[in-house]
């Protein structure tokens, strides 16, 4: 019997009534720990109820006669424990391609099958791996809209995976009362309604609060009257197009590496139009793709009467990731506190607690809904949302259509249980109204890639279960947020009472000029603090916008490997929070089969290229075809230096054998094929970039424009090359593999060019002799071999090379502020750091807090209030510069690499004196303590090694006496001494230097 006729039997026995599908099931994990999802157990949902779309097949246990992109199946199970499962599928399928998404609780993947030869050949195909909590699950599979074609399902496996272990925080860091890093203001979020370069801004949320579960965000504006609380989804996105139909343009590299290499610089030249020949290409083909953006879930809203009001108060408690709103109003105190659980059994709920003290006064209006679809950007015709909201006994349900996903499962909201225990609840007009009461409790599960039915179900079911009060449900979620946010701390000795100041008054000293070291603990304490509530191990990383933009199509939310990305995980590691890592290597390891369609479709070499802007869960394969990211071939080995730092710091040997060296020496099989010998011996990099600057030709014209623009041969991307390269050999050889490889690799490094200096005294940016520097511009890439390598350093490079690097800095600021963004300065800071200029990373992290700081401390990419510093554009929001600050701190206080320890390397003379705790450094080194006194002339620092060794400590000026555990010890130069560690013992360090002069 053909396909086609058994598809007709099948449909006319359903049409007829003869096949009943049996009734959904539960699945329980095995003795294994194994969950086999047969086709027996699924739910078939045909939202058409007079035709069938997928039904179960008579003929075999299966799932066939999958007909209509409409209709999906689903199963329910149950885990036992939280685990991370691979997913494996038994799928036959007789089309040439077939696409799907695969939804377990709210984690999405796409999923692209080939023809398996026949609706009756099956073969097992590897789906990826989700992590899951203890409890009650839901797996979907749902067709995509455009792109599916009939496939058979037998069954679906979930294997419990061994984890990789991050290491855990300090068992050492004291446990003393955390310092009291409070966001505060006097007033609610109240972002002045302007137009700044053509963009209107109505919404407040840019003053808003953030909190978050890592995964579930909400901003809180803070109203008394008016009260809302913006929820975001980490993977909830529309408007996101990702066919995989690339074209090959690999024959077109030849062509392109000829104009490069013409000598023809005039405008509009050979030179640059080889930047539009691949943007050409692709833009004609017919492939159209799209990043998409953030969608947001909703607003939580919350109304009350209006009133006369004082002593009010605006916080967030980033010790607890709890954010309060108080104030007073007829004799009455008013309190609000809101936090979105981490704690597994109650993780990514988000609660609201509503109080007063004197019974009865309580009232408000309680709804939820669509996010501002009055005055947000970019929302178009909210009515394409189709959003409802209703309300009955204690709950409230609200769901909306994504008009912008190919996912047959478009539906997104929340469900609302209301807990009080005095007071009445009524419902009106959608709103459950709470009046006569002293306190409630607000409880709120979201839902997105669902269908709507199906999740308020399960989402009344598990806020029916809740049981405790807000305190209870915020202990336990402390516990789980501090273990990763007080695991490290800084303190420069504020007074109490500077602590106590709103941040409104300590920006106006910053606008002025000054920064408050209440502030810079504060702004320290904050970058990390986003990194902590906005992403968490088995999530995804924060992007450039976190989980906090209210804009339905918002600027740059999105990862850019160019260094924004890379900014935002640079404090990570020496901050200890390793497990902070994790989502990063998970994002790039599911995007190498996409890495590996863009190396042979892009430039027909083996290995990969990595899309340097990934956003959300997607395939891996490029989607933007601008110049300055589809020929950015540094990319790969950038990445993995992020690999290679996690396990410097951790010396974690599964990680290094089983993820770091396999896509290091996948990474270099493209650099085998990519890099171009010359006669001269070297490598020419052609294409090559130098992220979004272009040089100069002789003559003094610019060559190219920004975004079309292609160059050859740019400093960064040797540096990086060099650096994977090396640390490739080094890490093959520790774990015993890729040994007949290892020769063509310490071969290759040999002939990258070497590093050159312009007549300015800086390293040159590209390394040919016809392109000349612009240093007016922001990005400062070609200072890789510094910050974040460490190739370049004061003790082991020659002076020379090592001042030429730190001049980049130099010659970029010295052209003029007004090229500068706040992640520039920030980056800037990072490298002054590394060079030994505390006084002048000091002044970078004032600038910042001048010119591209909001009232909630988020920062901005430029100062929208039109200041001498900072490009002049309106207030994008960008969250790298918030961790730039973060990572700059620690910089000018410790810096390391293996088996070297700096202490106070640039340490600026407005912090005399101050004390760390609970840091990390490299070579498995912590650094428990480190306090300093008179300047820094005084330091003491607590050591632990996961290992025995000798390190190297490294003092900014002369040392004048030390003792290691109270005895004294001889200085092995000037400003350096040489300590013997032992293995996980803690021992005390304690160094005189000579006064700064």
């Amino acid at each position: 019997m053909t396909n086609k006729k058994k598809h007709f039997m099948l449909l006319s026995l359903l049409v007829a009534g003869l096949l009943t599908p049996t009734q959904a099931q539960t699945i329980r994990q095995a003795d294994n720990g194994m969950l086999n999802l047969i086709a027996d157990s699924a739910s078939i949902h045909n939202p058409d109820e007079k035709k069938t779309g997928v039904a179960k097949s008579p003929h075999g246990n299966n799932i066939a006669y999958w007909v209509s992109p409409q209709s999906w199946v689903s199963w329910k199970f149950k885990t036992n424990h939280d685990a991370r499962f691979s997913l494996e599928a038994e799928i036959a399928q007789d089309s040439p391609r077939s696409r799907f998404d695969l939804v377990v609780g709210d984690q999405r993947q796409a999923v692209v099958t080939q023809s398996t030869g026949g609706y009756d050949q099956y073969q097992t195909l590897q789906l990826g791996s989700f992590t899951l909590q203890k409890g009650r699950h839901s797996l979907t599979i749902s067709p995509h809209r455009d792109q599916w074609a009939p496939i058979n399902v037998k069954r679906i496996i979930l294997r419990p995976l061994k984890e990789l272990s991050p290491i855990e925080p300090s068992s050492t860091v004291p446990t003393q009362s955390p310092l009291p890093y409070q966001l505060s203001s006097t007033k609610p979020a109240d972002w002045k309604h302007h137009e700044l370069k053509g963009m209107n801004f109505k919404d407040h949320w840019r003053d808003a609060y953030p909190v978050g579960s890592g995964e579930l965000g909400a901003m809180v504006y803070g109203g008394v009257e008016d009260e809302r609380v913006m929820m975001m989804h980490a993977n909830h996105w529309w408007m996101k197009r990702s066919p995989t139909n690339l074209p090959n343009v690999s024959g077109k590299l030849k062509h392109l590496r000829s104009l490069l290499t013409s000598k023809d610089y005039k405008p509009n030249g050979a030179f640059t139009k080889a930047g539009q020949i691949y943007y050409e290409a692709i833009k004609q083909s017919d492939y159209k793709a799209s990043n998409g953006s953030p969608l947001m879930i909703g607003d939580v809203h919350i109304t009350s009467p209006k009133v006369d009001y004082s002593d009010y108060r605006r916080s967030v408690d980033m010790n607890k990731a709890e954010a309060a709103v108080t104030w007073k109003s007829d004799g009455a105190r008013f309190e609000r506190r809101t936090f979105v659980s981490r704690a597994n059994n109650q993780k990514d709920i988000l609660f609201i607690q509503l109080k007063c003290d004197h019974p009865g006064k309580l009232q408000a209006a309680l709804s939820l809904g669509l996010h501002a679809p009055e005055t947000a950007r970019g929302i178009g015709n909210p009515a394409r949302f189709k959003a409802q909201t209703t309300a009955s006994g204690d709950f409230i349900h609200y769901k909306a259509s994504n008009p912008g996903t190919p996912s047959a499962l478009k539906d997104f909201g929340a469900v609302a249980r209301v807990i009080t225990h005095d007071g009445t609840l009524n419902n009106q007009d959608g709103r459950l109204k709470l009046s006569g009461a002293s306190h409630a409790l607000l409880a709120v599960k979201t839902f997105h890639y669902a269908d709507a039915s199906d999740a308020f179900d399960r989402l009344d079911n598990e806020l029916e279960a809740l049981s405790g009060t807000y305190q209870d449900f915020l202990t336990k979620h402390v516990l789980a947020h501090q273990a990763l946010f007080s695991s490290a701390t800084v303190d420069l000795n504020a007074t109490a009472s500077e602590r106590q100041l709103p941040n409104e008054a300590l920006l106006a000293r910053a606008y002025q000029g000054d920064l408050p070291l209440a502030l810079t603990e504060r702004l320290w304490a904050m970058g990390r603090y986003l990194n902590v509530v906005g992403s968490r191990a088995g999530g995804d990383p924060v992007h450039l916008t976190g989980l906090w933009n209210a804009d339905y199509t918002p600027m740059w939310a999105i990862h850019l490997m160019n260094i924004n990305m890379p900014m935002i995980h640079w404090h990570i590691m020496d901050g200890n929070m390793a497990e902070q890592m994790l989502p990063f290597f998970d994002l790039f390891d599911a995007l190498l089969p996409g890495a590996r369609i863009n190396a042979k479709r892009l430039y027909g070499t083996r290995g990969i290229y990595l899309n340097p802007i990934p956003c959300g869960k997607e395939d891996g394969i490029v989607k933007i075809n601008s110049p300055h990211l589809i020929h950015l071939p540094g990319i790969n080995a950038w990445v993995a230096q992020h690999y290679w730092d996690y396990y410097q710091f951790t010396d974690d040997a599964t990680f290094l054998t089983e993820r770091a060296l396999p896509l290091m020496r996948e990474a270099a099989h493209f650099y085998e094929d990519y890099l171009v010998l010359n006669k001269d011996g070297y490598y020419d990099i052609i294409p090559s970039n130098s992220p979004e600057n272009g040089p100069f030709a002789r003559d003094g014209e610019r060559i190219g424009g920004r975004h079309l623009a292609t160059q050859m041969n740019s400093t960064w991307e040797y540096a990086a090359i060099r650096e994977m390269l090396t640390n490739l050999v080094t890490g093959a050889e520790i774990a015993g593999v890729y040994t007949e490889e290892l020769p063509t690799w310490k071969a290759m490094c040999k002939k990258l060019r070497p590093y050159a200096i312009n007549a300015e005294g800086a390293a040159k940016e590209w390394l040919h002799p016809d392109l000349f520097d612009n240093p007016a511009h922001r990005h400062m890439t070609h200072a890789y071999s510094l910050m974040p390598g460490m190739e370049i350093n004061k003790e082991d490079s020659s002076p020379e090379l090592f001042d030429a690097f730190v001049n980049i800095v130099n010659r970029r600021l010295e052209a003029g502020l007004e090229h500068h963004t706040g992640w520039s300065l920030m980056h800037s800071a990072n490298l002054y750091a590394r060079g030994g200029e505390g006084a002048k990373a000091y002044q970078c992290l004032k600038w910042l807090a001048q010119a591209c700081v909001l009232e909630n401390l988020l920062t901005t990419h430029n100062d929208w209030r039109g200041g001498p510093v900072t490009m002049s554009q309106g207030p994008i929001f960008q969250i790298e510069s918030n961790m730039g600050f973060v990572s700059a701190v620690q910089e000018m206080l410790f810096s390391s690499r293996p088996g070297v320890l700096k202490l106070m390397p640039a340490l600026p003379k407005e912090w005399p004196t101050g004390t760390v705790r609970g840091m990390r450094a490299r070579g498995g080194i912590s650094l428990n303590q480190l306090i300093w006194s008179k300047g820094g002339a005084n330091v003491q620092a607590t050591i632990e090694a996961s290992k025995a060794q000798t390190l190297r400590v490294i003092l900014p000026r002369e040392i004048k006496s030390a003792t290691l555990n109270g005895k004294p010890i001889k200085t092995h130069s000037q400003k350096e001494l040489h300590i013997d560690i032992p293995s996980k013992t803690q021992t005390m360090l304690m160094v005189t230097i000579q006064d700064e002069a």
